[in-house]
């Protein structure tokens, strides 16, 4: 009986345009309990953001995810995918309603325009420049690295690249890398003066892969911004008001910090 019954919810809400998760919502008999929102993520192949290993994630945003979920027990639950999402998909299926939300996106108009940020971010990003132990005079300003553009390192197509090649206008281009590995690599063995990439991925390579190497981070921070979580538009303002509201506990106790330094030491 119970099932002819979701089946005919079913069919009424496809009749009038409503979702799967609407129709799921529907065919629960009145006077239950409410019940779990079912929320939807994909995730990148960059860490320390997400990190997926013999089918176990973690990583800074599948760590934010369970501890949202654990504060919000019974009120919602995250359906962790298998395997990497390429970024631009990753955008599109929050724009087209094939995932829920996204974590650890930088704000700009457009995006703004597309989606809905959180109330508070998760954590702060800064630029950074990686380079040998025994540096004593690193570059500390753009106009620094623009004198060492041929030996600067960067990521080839990243967004912190076409960042860095905007500040610093010139014929002579960056040395291109393929790989944040590769560039602390080329400095550790002195093809590189300095490797210019974001405070997350070089604190967590550092700490991990090259710990007690001879490449440091120097001091000066070119650029700080912070990562937020994105929202589809689809969600009901019900479920954001909500999840906004555990960010914020996690924000003044401390958790998202605690969560972020579990992975950086930058």
């Amino acid at each position: 009986m119970a099932l002819s019954f979701a089946r005919r919810i079913a069919r009424q809400a496809a009749a009038f345009g409503f979702t799967a998760a609407a129709a799921a919502i529907l065919s629960v008999p009145q006077g239950s309990a409410d019940p779990v929102i079912k929320l939807r993520v994909d995730f990148q192949d960059t860490q320390p953001k997400y990190i997926l290993q013999n089918g176990d994630a973690h990583g800074i945003c599948p760590d934010i995810y369970r501890e949202l979920e654990r504060r919000l027990k019974g009120q919602v639950a995250f359906d962790f995918p298998a395997a990497f999402t390429p970024r631009r998909r990753m955008l599109a299926n929050l724009e087209q309603g094939n995932s829920d939300i996204d974590c650890g996106a930088a704000a700009n108009a457009e995006r703004e325009r597309k989606f809905i940020f959180s109330r508070i971010p998760i954590y702060e990003v800064a630029h950074l420049i990686a380079l040998s132990s025994s540096e004593q005079d690193p570059p500390e300003s753009f106009e620094d690295l623009a004198d060492f553009r041929p030996l600067v390192g960067v990521v080839l197509g990243a967004n912190i690249t076409r960042f860095l090649e905007q500040k610093v206008p010139g014929t002579q281009d960056f040395y291109k890398v393929t790989s944040p590995n590769e560039g602390i690599r080329l400095v550790s063995i002195g093809r590189l003066e300095a490797f210019y990439y974001h405070s997350l991925g070089l604190g967590y390579l550092l700490s991990t892969k090259w710990q007690g190497g001879n490449v440091k981070l120097a001091k000066t921070r070119f650029h700080t911004y912070h990562h937020w979580l994105m929202y589809g538009r689809h969600l009901s303002p019900e479920t954001i008001a909500l999840l906004d509201q555990a960010l914020s506990e996690m924000q003044a106790d401390g958790t998202l910090m605690t969560i972020s330094a579990r992975y950086s030491n930058s």
